[in-house]
């Protein structure tokens, strides 16, 4: 960080002892985001399993699960899924690269994904949590054969659609 008082001044009311309450999480996303970072200001997104699970372990494979689900179907789901199996069209958007054999899928050698999974404690047992932080996709590439605008709306057309399933299967906090 090169100018770390500029970053973490606007988060000095934050109850880190409490990170997932949601008045912690509307002021960190909506009120106190750091100055110059936009890109992820404006849609993110965090959901949480619906039920509070025994243990630790119980809510990892439930984010597993919703996530796997999701992300290439999951056996016993009726429902429609974000991509077909062997189809790497969308997913590739969600993070990458995706090499499948020897050959890469994705046409960018490497990109982060846009979401973050946590177990946190809540009382007796534990939740599961998934945070979405949206960004420009294309940001920072100096490749020119990629139309950037083109690349950004896709990458915010898949991450909505992912969202949608995400929020069919969990609760949306923020």
């Amino acid at each position: 960080v090169l100018n770390a008082d500029e970053v973490f001044s606007s988060l000095k009311e934050l109850d880190i002892k409490k990170p997932y309450r949601k008045e912690n999480l509307q002021m960190l996303i909506k009120e106190k985001t750091p100055l110059g970072y936009p890109a992820f200001i404006n849609g993110t997104r965090l959901f949480c399993t619906r039920k509070v699970y025994p243990t630790w372990h119980e809510a990892l494979a439930e984010l597993g699960r919703v996530y796997k689900g999701i992300r290439s179907g999951y056996m016993g789901w009726n429902k429609p899924v974000f991509e077909k199996k062997h189809d790497y069209t969308k997913r590739q958007y969600i993070g990458a690269p995706i090499v499948v054999g020897d050959k890469q899928e994705s046409f960018l050698e490497r990109h982060a994904k846009p979401y973050f999974m946590r177990v946190a404690r809540e009382g007796d047992g534990y939740k599961g949590y998934i945070l979405y932080l949206p960004s420009k996709y294309c940001e920072g590439l100096d490749e020119k054969e990629i139309d950037h605008s083109k690349e950004d709306e896709k990458f915010s057309n898949f991450t909505d659609e992912f969202n949608r399933y995400l929020k069919d299967n969990m609760d949306s906090i923020v």
